[in-house]
């Protein structure tokens, strides 16, 4: 009767083995045989090596047409060749999660017919708040045509922007623009439309014209005011209030028997204000009729007025 337990007792000299053995494994013409239990080794002649994890069995992949497909984590143990098939593109992409892949060592990248494209991504192509392209050491540029040595141009959709001499042209469009400029010295001005106004810093010096002037039209003022005002003796009285563009006409009554004065506060006297006698006038230009003090040398004269 054929022993059909797992291991057998083998007989030696003197005393007995036990080899470990499986027994009615599957198979052809297994099914009822002792399968004997093996360590493997490995090496050329001359040389056996145990496999264990430190020394793992060697497995090389022959080329084959087949597809070989690899899951769960790969390791390298020293240099790590990778050879494609047939001269076909390899293609290296990262994690669908958009981990990148990192390359280090010198990397040559050399140019096909149609020249070296950078995309991002598998199908969308390079995305800003995606994808970073970085370029370090010497590049070369070519021109659009493919011509060597020509100079870089930078493009609005297909349109190269244009240049004058070696200077960029730009157009500024409803920008805010604050420079220090230094000018020659002919500089034209042309506006696109309404009236072009030059004015210095507020609280600076003001801008400073020389040579000739021509001025095609003034802003005249909408209305004007006159009247007369009644001057004291001792008190500066303020004319009455009216905004002015252009300033105001001022006369002494020809019947006054006294001196008047002006001046900007109302404590004016014979040695501060602008002295007016009877029937003299003068012009200011001022904004406001009411910046004006008078004062009389005796009560009861009279002070006329023209504003606009």
């Amino acid at each position: 009767m054929p022993d059909t337990a797992s291991n057998i007792i083998v007989q030696t000299v003197g005393t007995t083995a036990n080899i470990a053995t499986d027994y009615g494994t599957s198979g052809v013409g297994v099914g009822d045989a002792h399968v004997p239990l093996n360590k493997i080794m490995f090496g050329n002649s001359g040389a056996a090596t145990r496999v264990s994890t430190s020394d793992p069995l060697p497995v090389r992949v022959q080329s084959s047409a087949v597809a070989i497909s690899v899951s769960g984590n790969v390791g390298s143990s020293g240099a790590f060749g990778v050879s494609n098939y047939n001269n076909q593109y390899m293609k290296v992409a990262g994690s669908t999660s958009g981990a990148g892949i990192t390359v280090q060592g010198t990397v040559s990248v050399t140019a096909g017919t149609e020249g070296v494209k950078v995309t991002g991504g598998i199908i969308t192509g390079l995305t800003a708040s995606r994808d970073r392209v970085g370029v370090t050491g010497t590049v070369s540029l070519l021109d659009r045509d493919g011509t060597t040595g020509a100079a870089v141009k930078i493009y609005s959709g297909l349109t190269a922007i244009g240049v004058s001499g070696n200077a960029l042209l730009v157009s500024l469009a409803d920008a805010t623009l604050t420079a220090n400029v230094s000018l020659s010295t002919i500089v034209g001005v042309t506006n696109a439309t309404g009236p072009l106004k030059v004015e210095g810093v507020t609280g600076a010096q003001p801008v400073g014209i020389t040579g000739d002037i021509t001025v095609t039209s003034v802003s005249l003022p909408s209305a004007f005011t006159a009247g007369q005002k009644s001057i004291i003796s001792g008190i500066g009285l303020s004319l009455p209030a009216f905004p002015m563009n252009s300033g105001t006409k001022l006369k002494a009554s020809s019947s006054n028997t006294s001196v008047l004065y002006l001046g900007h506060t109302s404590n004016i006297g014979s040695t501060l204000g602008y002295p007016l006698l009877a029937g003299e006038s003068c012009f200011i230009e001022i904004n406001n009729l009411n910046l004006i003090y008078v004062i009389g040398g005796s009560t009861g004269q009279t002070i006329t007025y023209f504003a606009s």
